[in-house]
């Protein structure tokens, strides 16, 4: 869905472009920037800062999880921004694996719910007895690391079973038999193999419950990827970073309430806050609300002739507009106004977009081509670093 932010960039596009910043390690201002400009439209966070750890730091860094959700938990105590840019800094220096990601998106392929490959037929091995007969098909396949199959298995079984007891067969899988001599299938007891990762189970199996709540598959695929990391890729994070007061102070002074001060004129607000364009290479998405228009001028005109449509759809926004009594014509995609009212608003937050230079503009209105992933040079591009195959008519999700 289309909406519009506390400085009318196109919220998804800000979300998209905050992932990739954190990705491609730019600047942590910029990072900072994508992410509150979502936080100060009043607009969920915590689920981007999850969806952003399990894709891309959960396997190399699963300890990070903890430091997560503690400073979440102070977060809402005192309601700090100081809080989320600890968890922003500390990301942001650590390393990165993709193979979640990639997996999630083959999760959403169409062809690949329906396509089993390689699926062993007969009797199962006398070493699968000890799991849910419905859940032998998944581990098989992952132990055997086909990962299409991984995908259609946790598909279906999420659409029909138990996610926590597909969880805790996982954990039984992973604690004893990862390492497992397939020549020697009586050979199921070893105590090695029972401790193997004892340590790291620990740390997942304390979470679960907290973490079922926000989203089942992505937990499940991050926990199947982490398994199958080597013990010495694990990076542990004994110290901290502190982030830079002044830059926290910067992100407070952006957002403070100029229009209610009149300090500054509302055409001149977004001259003032907006600093950086949405990335291009958010073009990676397939379901991008622009990529739903007829074309890109089209998906432009909309947004500059209904923004103020567009952006009641956000809480920062229908709250302001709410508040000086206006109401939302579905059928013209119109915010309209009684008496006075409307004076009133515009001269607070008439942020005339279509009236700004074309370079203010184009920070949220550029043209963004679609890129299939054929059209990346992978080699470069951190999105496609992976040890998982992907197919070739392989599309990406928001």
């Amino acid at each position: 869905m289309l909406k519009l932010t506390r400085l009318l960039y196109d919220a998804c596009e800000v979300e998209k472009s905050f992932i990739i910043s954190m990705i491609d390690k730019m600047e942590i201002n910029e990072c900072y920037y994508w992410l509150f400009e979502l936080y100060y439209s009043k607009l969920d966070i915590v689920h981007i800062i999850w969806e952003l750890y399990l894709d891309y730091y959960s396997v190399l860094n699963p300890k990070m999880e903890n430091y997560i959700i503690k400073r979440l938990k102070m977060w809402e105590k005192d309601n700090s921004i100081e809080h989320i840019c600890y968890i922003i800094k500390n990301l942001h220096v650590l390393s990165i694996s993709n193979d979640v990601f990639i997996l999630r998106q083959l999760c959403k392929q169409d062809d690949l719910h329906v396509t089993k490959i390689n699926e062993r037929r007969g009797r199962p091995p006398t070493w699968t007895k000890k799991y849910k007969k419905e859940h032998i098909a998944l581990i098989t396949s992952v132990k055997k690391r086909q990962f299409n199959n991984i995908c259609y298995y946790i598909n279906v079984l999420l659409e029909t079973g138990d996610g926590e007891a597909l969880y805790k067969d996982l954990i039984l899988y992973y604690a004893t038999e990862q390492g497992y001599n397939e020549d020697n299938e009586d050979n199921e007891d070893n105590e090695d193999n029972e401790e193997r990762k004892s340590e790291l189970l620990k740390i997942i199996k304390k979470n679960w419950e907290e973490k079922v709540k926000n989203n089942c598959l992505h937990y499940l695929l991050a926990i199947i990827c982490q398994m199958n990391v080597a013990d010495n890729d694990i990076q542990e994070q004994k110290i901290y970073i502190v982030p830079n007061k002044k830059d926290i102070e910067e992100i407070k002074m952006r957002y403070q309430d100029d229009n209610d001060d009149n300090l500054v004129p509302a055409y001149k607000m977004l001259s003032k806050k907006r600093c950086y364009n949405v990335d291009k290479k958010i073009g990676i998405f397939s379901d991008l609300p622009r990529f739903k228009f007829s074309s890109q001028n089209e998906y432009r005109c909309e947004i500059l002739m209904h923004w103020e449509y567009y952006a009641y759809k956000t809480p920062f926004w229908r709250e302001i507009i709410d508040k000086y009594g206006g109401s939302i014509n579905e059928e013209m995609r119109t915010v309209e106004f009684k008496d006075d009212s409307m004076d009133l608003f515009y001269n607070l937050y008439g942020y005339e977009l279509d009236e700004q230079p074309l370079y203010l503009q184009n920070m949220s209105l550029d043209c963004i081509d679609y890129i299939h992933y054929l059209g990346v040079n992978n080699e470069n591009n951190n999105l496609f670093v992976t040890s998982i195959e992907y197919p070739e008519n392989f599309v990406l999700f928001t």
